[in-house]
């Protein structure tokens, strides 16, 4: 966990939203300001040493709004750490995300929820939700040509709702080279 700060406020989440948790632990530091980055490599370096082949997982809140985002991936990119940014597609994290790519060279890996709405031929398509979530799949599919991404991993929550399209999903995911993480 990078950072509790997020740009969005869903009620769904724990990390950022629950205020009643923010305002008792207002003291403690994870609701009180990011990870210190020097903490953060010192961590890394240390399970590294102890396990060269772990895999991290970088997320928050959205881990794009890390201020230290860049000089982390760039220590792991030296590093040769193994590691996934899991962001939540907003216009934001994906600018951002394509500064970070400017900086950094190469990110490891980049994963990001799918919404299985978007395979549901019944669902309304002038739905808020649905439109939404097709435009921030849209932009963040063009990810998927970019060779200076390693590994591009769409998250899939799997319920008796949308098991009825998880074949179809996985399948065109898969065709549109995507990755898929269930």
């Amino acid at each position: 966990l990078l950072t509790r700060k997020c740009n969005l406020r869903c009620s769904y989440c724990g990390i950022v939203s629950k205020a009643i948790y923010q305002q008792a632990y207002k003291d403690l530091s994870p609701f009180k300001q990011d990870v210190d980055l020097e903490k953060a490599k010192e961590f890394i370096r240390r399970l590294k040493l102890h396990n060269p082949d772990a895999f991290h997982l970088f997320l928050g809140g959205e881990p794009t709004v890390y201020k230290h985002l860049t000089e982390l991936i760039k220590y792991c990119n030296e590093e040769n750490v193994l590691y996934t940014i899991i962001t939540n597609k907003t216009d934001y994290s994906y600018n951002r995300l394509r500064k970070l790519l400017e900086e950094v060279g190469f990110i490891n890996g980049l994963s990001f929820t799918v919404d299985p709405i978007l395979w549901d031929s019944n669902y309304n398509k002038n739905d808020d939700r649905y439109k939404k979530s097709k435009a921030a799949f849209e932009k963040f599919i063009t990810f998927r040509n970019d060779s200076r991404i390693r590994e591009f991993v769409g998250i899939v929550g799997v319920d008796s709702y949308n098991i009825k399209y998880l074949h179809k999903m996985c399948k065109e995911l898969t065709e549109w080279g995507v990755w898929i993480d269930l």
